[in-house]
């Protein structure tokens, strides 16, 4: 897929990076989102990509038209988002774990200024990671951001009152564990709890400027204030706990 439309930017970069881009559409058209991210490197088990995106118009901040997340970039992860007839979000990925290709494809936009933050996490050390931005013509790029604050926070970056790894079952058993994250602009990223075999849904929360809050199985976080955050899994299994995203400011 190569995108439609006039290409507003093409950003290339030697780390895993977050862009931030606020456009204007001056009549309905397509918006196309193209993302690349690879490990170039050697890199241990635990070492990955995790990306992520947020669209929102700007007069409602608060109210996301998409968003979403994903880790290493599985294959099979299409998927299509229909209103009134029409494919209003046409997603498709692929990745092998060391590497992650996207695009979004955005129909029938309606004219008017949009915000999107688009961003890549890794805990790896060698990462090549671009972006390009497709829009109809006379579209006007107001602004863009970019952060190389992102983080990727996996078991080796918890720590608590029990962590097991091993046994029987093959299992790796997560008790009152936490990892911690300041946030110097806005918080764009995911947490992720595995769930417990013996229990249904996996149990955990976080602590940040709002308050502290529960989590079953995961949260998004798209543009939640600066400020201090903790992440605790109270119990979880089969997998390790996840904390990614990029500190940066909106468009």
């Amino acid at each position: 897929f190569t995108g439609h439309g006039v290409v507003l930017a093409n950003l290339k970069f030697h780390a895993a990076v977050g862009v931030g881009f606020r456009l204007t559409l001056k009549k309905e058209g397509e918006v196309d989102l193209l993302k690349w991210a690879e490990i170039t490197g050697d890199s241990a088990s635990d070492e990955g990509i995790t990306d992520g995106v947020a669209i929102w118009d700007v007069r409602t901040p608060k109210s996301p038209m998409f968003y979403g997340y994903g880790d290493e970039g599985p294959s099979g992860l299409d998927f299509y988002l229909d209103a009134a007839g029409h494919t209003v979000v046409d997603s498709r990925a692929k990745g092998n774990g060391t590497s992650v290709e996207e695009t979004i494809q955005m129909n029938h936009m309606p004219a008017g200024t949009y915000d999107i933050v688009y961003w890549v996490a890794s805990n790896a050390s060698h990462v090549e990671n671009r972006y390009r931005l497709h829009a109809p013509k006379g579209t006007k790029l107001v602004r863009r951001s970019v952060s190389t604050r992102t983080f990727r926070l996996v078991q080796r970056e918890f720590s608590g009152t029990a962590s097991v790894h091993g046994g029987r079952y093959d299992a790796s058993a997560v008790v009152e564990e936490s990892a911690h994250v300041a946030i110097r602009k806005a918080f764009f990223g995911a947490f992720q709890i595995p769930p417990y075999p013996l229990i249904p849904v996996a149990q955990g929360s976080y602590s940040g400027p709002t308050g502290t809050h529960p989590v079953q199985n995961d949260t998004m976080f798209t543009g939640a204030p600066a400020g201090d955050y903790t992440f605790t899994v109270d119990a979880g299994a089969d997998g390790e706990p996840l904390v990614a995203g990029v500190d940066i400011a909106a468009p």
